[in-house]
């Protein structure tokens, strides 16, 4: 753990290439403590608390919810995102919410805010068939499955092979 004294907003990079990014304060115990009792998550929950309800199988929509309702909380600002007019939008919870129903800003919200305060991410990603990828096209919660290679390793080569054609035919087929 990395411990963050300041609590002053810091700007998260949700899409980049876009240039949409929020102006989030830090999600401590108090905007946990508030959103445990916000009644959208108490009634999809129903009696679990709300971490028997995160668990992986259960997690998806009501980690979503969880994600809208500490938006809600701690978005001072944003920058990229715009009503129909064309001019900077307001940030209300109408708005924060419309902004978190396009799939691509809920995954960098869930992975670049949500998971670094909260380890909500990793709760969403493990309940995916496969793991969803970055913008810039990796995946960050896949783990490598790789090995490395030694640092004596020959490259590959890149052109024929050594492999010898059969004297009988010329056509390399094993007869």
């Amino acid at each position: 753990m990395r411990l963050d004294l300041s609590l002053e907003p810091k700007w998260y990079d949700l899409i980049p290439e876009a240039g949409i990014r929020v102006l989030a304060d830090p999600a401590v115990t108090d905007i946990m403590d508030a959103a445990r009792e916000d009644e959208r998550l108490t009634a999809l929950a129903g009696n679990e608390t709300l971490s028997e309800a995160l668990e992986p199988g259960k997690a998806s929509k009501l980690a979503r919810v969880l994600s809208l309702v500490v938006a809600e909380q701690v978005i001072r600002d944003w920058e990229g995102v715009e009503d129909e007019a064309g001019t900077k939008s307001q940030l209300t919870p109408d708005h924060i919410a419309a902004f978190l129903r396009h799939p691509q800003v809920a995954d960098a919200w869930l992975l670049y805010y949500m998971q670094h305060w909260l380890q909500v991410g990793e709760i969403i990603t493990s309940e995916k068939n496969a793991l969803a990828p970055l913008l810039n096209g990796t995946s960050v919660a896949a783990p490598s499955i790789a090995a490395r290679a030694p640092v004596n390793a020959k490259t590959a080569r890149s052109g024929k092979t050594s492999r010898k054609p059969n004297k009988a035919d010329g056509s390399g087929r094993l007869s």
